[in-house]
């Protein structure tokens, strides 16, 4: 931790127990609490992890560094990142932090930080925990120690804001599911019955070395399966839950791009794209960009990272936008990715329409 070069595109990222020390994790929850805990009385954190064998380790180190610099810590346990946003907002919490490697193999691990309403954090609050933790400023003990403050139903809290907003719209849909042994193994099979749906899940049960064995990075299995099973689509997620696959009833995979096409079209028929625009990256398909002119509707490119994209829609007002590996957001939802509320919503299109997905998918 000794220069500001620690964050990358999206948080702290790196080799479990090499790069990613318990000591690493220990002084950024200390950094990250000092630069929050002048301003707030023992300010409230949510901790959160994926499957990986790491996360119980780096998970108690990192509360540990935010309880010694004064900040009291929520455990939320395995989650996906969604959630962790969800949960920041819904608790009006100061921050939160997932402890996860997103779609890297079990032996990386890293840290995504949330800040108040479950936004990515910029780039200078990145810089000036990087700049705090490097001069060590956080090692002289605060007033106020905090505490680790269990709470139970966390999770439930997501699950029950998604069966508020679908409803039982899946109802006489048969959906495979591929939750990569990651953070959706605790949700999105439950989320998918509750809604109406007939499952068959694959890739379901982690053992801390199987994450992202199948899921969003390699969805051939999952295509497989919803072929085999005759399914009406299927939804593949990465480990720690943000970006999604969505699979045909053909088995033909639908990225980030095609479900932008498939969502703008849906919302901009119901006058519900604001300014008509959609926010992509620099690495955008031209094919959308293409699409969305034939609708009279346009593209904005932002740099790559989910965080970026957020902030160019916030700035802008612009409530879709999201990169070509599957990463969506909808901002009246949240202000990150989430890769079940995205996979529920293109279902739900279809749902309600009585078509297959197929009839959905743009193709470019």
């Amino acid at each position: 931790m000794r220069k500001t070069s620690m964050f990358g595109t999206d948080g702290v990222r790196g080799r479990a127990m090499v790069d990613l020390t318990p000591d690493l994790a220990l002084g950024l929850g200390r950094a990250v609490a000092a630069r929050v805990s002048p301003l707030t009385h023992r300010p409230r954190f949510l901790v959160a992890k994926d499957t990986r064998l790491s996360g119980d380790v780096l998970e108690a180190a990192l509360s540990a560094g935010l309880c010694a610099g004064g900040a009291d810590v929520i455990p939320g346990g395995v989650m996906p990142v969604p959630a962790v946003a969800f949960l920041a907002r819904e608790l009006d919490l100061a921050g939160a932090v997932m402890v996860s490697a997103s779609h890297n193999a079990y032996d990386y691990n890293g840290f995504k930080l949330f800040g108040p309403g479950g936004r990515k954090l910029s780039d200078s609050a990145e810089t000036d925990i990087a700049r705090r933790a490097a001069a060590e400023e956080t090692r002289a003990w605060p007033r106020f120690v905090g505490r680790v403050c269990a709470r139970n139903g966390l999770l439930g809290r997501y699950r029950g804001y998604l069966l508020q907003v679908f409803g039982r719209e899946l109802r006489g849909m048969t959906v495979a599911v591929d939750c990569g042994h990651g953070a959706m193994c605790a949700i999105a099979p439950d989320v998918l019955r509750r809604l109406g749906a007939e499952v068959v899940a694959i890739n379901s049960t982690p053992n801390g070395r199987n994450i992202n064995e199948g899921g969003a990075v390699i969805p051939e299995r999952l295509s497989q399966t919803v072929r085999d099973h005759g399914a009406h689509a299927g939804l593949a997620f990465d480990g720690d839950g943000d970006r999604v696959a969505v699979v045909d009833e053909s088995g033909c995979v639908m990225d980030g791009d095609q479900i932008l096409a498939v969502w703008a079209a849906d919302l901009a028929a119901r006058g519900r794209l604001t300014n008509g625009t959609v926010v992509g990256t620099v690495m955008t398909n031209t094919g959308l960009e293409e699409f969305l002119h034939s609708m009279g509707c346009r593209l904005i490119r932002a740099r790559v990272g989910d965080r970026y994209v957020a902030a160019e829609m916030q700035r802008t007002g612009t409530v879709l936008g999201g990169e070509t590996s599957g990463h969506v957001i909808f901002g009246p939802h949240l202000p990150v990715a989430d890769g079940l509320y995205t996979g529920l919503s293109v279902l739900g299109m279809a749902a309600r329409s009585g078509r297959p997905v197929s009839v959905f998918s743009v193709p470019f």
